[in-house]
């Protein structure tokens, strides 16, 4: 469990952390979902969610060899079955 406590002195992150959650706000959205969606996929986070508290929304994203690619959305507390975003091996 304490195997990756390295990455983060308690200063700065020294690699990029196996999950990444953004808490979005009107002022930082827009950095949230371009600027930094990108530079945590470039550095290996494996999982990227972005959750909307406004629109009780969760994007749950998984790195590739592409990048962040989406793989669940939920709403309201449900997963969206009926979304084209597929499930990349979400355990759930």
């Amino acid at each position: 469990m304490n195997e990756r406590l390295w990455v983060n002195d308690g200063k700065k992150f020294k690699e990029s952390p196996d999950l990444v959650i953004e808490i979005l706000s009107p002022s930082t959205e827009e950095r949230d979902r371009t600027f930094k969606f990108r530079e945590y996929a470039r550095h290996g986070a494996k999982e990227y969610w972005l959750v909307s508290p406004d629109k009780s929304e969760v994007e749950v994203y998984q790195n590739s060899e592409k990048g962040f690619l989406a793989c669940s959305y939920f709403y309201d507390g449900r997963e969206d079955k009926h979304s084209a975003i597929p499930r990349c091996g979400i355990r759930g």
